[in-house]
């Protein structure tokens, strides 16, 4: 990946990120998890290289890992309503949708 499709990629992430936030309805970037994370990676570390070799540093607003695994899980999973039921594994707590039908098995 060459360095501007990873701007572009991550100019899309974070977009994607905003537009949420403020409630428009633009469409989701449509990358591979990998295509977004490779492409946030490459730009940290462009700016991490840059600010140690000639002085200047570029500046990039990087998408973070979550908003990325969140948008990734967003365009496609399916959505579950219902309530929340709390799972911790000791490290921490996730909390998940119980997806509910109207069928009753007997």
């Amino acid at each position: 990946m060459d360095i501007e499709q990873a701007e572009k990629i991550n100019s899309e992430v974070v977009r994607a990120g905003l537009n949420h936030v403020f409630g428009t309805d633009a469409p989701l970037p449509d990358y591979s998890l990998t295509e977004m994370i490779e492409a946030r990676n490459l730009l940290k570390n462009l700016d991490d290289v840059q600010a140690e070799g000639s002085g200047t540093k570029s500046f990039h607003t990087l998408a973070d890992d979550r908003l990325i695994a969140g948008l990734y899980a967003f365009k496609h999973y399916e959505h579950c309503v219902g309530e929340p039921i709390a799972v911790s594994n000791g490290l921490g707590i996730v909390v998940l949708p119980v997806k509910r039908t109207e069928e009753v098995q007997s």
